[in-house]
């Protein structure tokens, strides 16, 4: 039972935005890119594997917004 990932696209951070929740599924969150022109849902195996999703592009974002300001 080996885990695997497909890389399909890449998103710069420095573009893009965060929606923690999604209605209807507490695994699921969206990142998108600005002025929501494209928008990625992803859906984790688990809740506690998306808070560790979420929790880590949240803390890149404001890294990022640190060193803007």
């Amino acid at each position: 039972n080996k885990t695997t990932y497909h890389f399909k696209h890449y998103v710069k951070m420095s573009q893009i935005g965060l929606t923690e929740s999604v209605k209807g599924d507490s695994k699921k969150f969206e990142i998108w890119l600005q002025g929501r022109q494209e928008v990625h849902l992803i859906q984790a195996a688990t809740v506690d594997q998306k808070q560790t999703w979420v929790n880590e592009i949240k803390r890149v974002l404001l890294n990022q917004l640190e060193e803007l300001k």
